[in-house]
């Protein structure tokens, strides 16, 4: 490190004890040192040192070695990480006195994540968390009592709403860039209109029955029994097993008309808890797949928009449906071994 570097950080330090901005300790060192001043990022990187709480203006000496990481480093880090979870890793290599190598081998070894918060449709309460592993326990036994066919006789049911246009996720679009390229722009669009609520019905070996309302069409237990009723007649009832069903608790799937109408049908009705897309098939799987295939397209009309949906389903292989029964299950036993609260994948 040259006197130089030292001198410019010790400017640098000076002014910041005069409570100088970033941007005033810029100018004042570029009207000192002129084109031998020292560049904006070097200024910002040591005004954010100083203001993490760095006091030395010289650089921590290196032995060329790695250095072992003490019991009392781990012991401070996971200390600071306890009280301050959203420290940078800019200030905790200051704090630990460590370089940013040994910061990451040290977090790596003691298994500490920085992670983004995850959205839930509800935070749970503990009474909703004994429900859901209730409702999966059940399941479970079920499962274990009937055999693993039971799977592949488990109908289950949701709707989605569909637009003539919905955007990419950020993640989707991402585009690689060659050197003097600027990123693509988009316009933000933070509501979607309803063109067609699609309701399907559905179960290991494929799609039974889809529906596509219009927005204008009112959705109640009346219109709902209608369905369940022709997707029965479409899905015969195998000799070796009953037939299960699944869905949520929207209102006029639970209301009392829906329930007997589903038991006339002949149907065994599978225990599902509020607020659990995690346990819909439709939800972790189906709609996600869907939803993701018609994203970034502009439909010029509902019926457009209803032939790539319908041909989009229509494409798709018995193993893909049997996947998500395959993950259903594997789910219910996740849900228990969580005691009840959301599975994260």
């Amino acid at each position: 490190m040259s006197l130089e570097n030292v001198q410019y950080r010790s400017v640098i330090r000076f002014l910041y004890l005069k409570k100088k901005s970033r941007e005033e300790i810029q100018k004042e060192l570029d009207d000192i040192y002129g084109e031998q001043s020292p560049s904006w990022a070097t200024t910002k990187r040591w005004y954010n040192e100083f203001t993490a709480g760095r006091t030395s203006v010289v650089d921590v000496e290196k032995s060329g070695r790695p250095c072992e990481i003490s019991e009392k480093i781990t012991e401070k880090l996971h200390e600071i990480i306890q009280n301050e979870r959203r420290i940078t890793t800019r200030e905790l290599t200051v704090r630990l006195n460590v370089s940013k190598g040994t910061l990451q081998s040290l977090l790596a070894s003691s298994g500490i994540r920085k992670l983004c918060s995850r959205f839930v449709p509800r935070l749970l309460t503990a009474d909703m968390q004994a429900h859901r592993l209730e409702c999966c326990q059940q399941n479970l036994e079920t499962l274990q009592r009937v055999g693993d066919h039971m799977l592949d006789n488990i109908i289950t049911m949701d709707e989605t709403p569909l637009s003539l246009y919905i955007p990419e996720s950020r993640r989707e679009s991402k585009q690689w860039k060659l050197p003097g390229e600027t990123s693509s722009r988009k316009m933000k669009i933070s509501s979607h209109k309803k063109a067609l609520m699609l309701s399907i019905f559905w179960d290991a070996n494929g799609v039974i029955l889809t529906d596509f309302a219009e927005s204008r069409v009112r959705l109640n237990s009346e219109y709902y029994i209608n369905l369940v009723r022709q997707a029965r007649k479409l899905r015969r009832k195998s000799r070796v097993s009953d037939l299960y069903y699944l869905h949520d608790n929207a209102p006029i799937h639970t209301s009392g008309l829906s329930t007997t109408a589903i038991k006339d049908c002949g149907l065994i009705l599978l225990p599902h808890p509020p607020y659990s897309p995690d346990l819909a098939p439709s939800d972790f799987f189906l709609f996600n797949h869907l939803k993701r295939e018609l994203r970034g397209k502009h439909f010029s009309s509902k019926d457009d928009l209803q032939k790539t949906v319908t041909d989009y389903l229509d494409e798709k292989s018995p193993d893909f449906f049997k996947n998500a029964f395959s993950q259903l299950a594997t789910r219910w036993k996740k849900c228990i071994e969580v005691s009840g609260n959301f599975i994260e994948k």
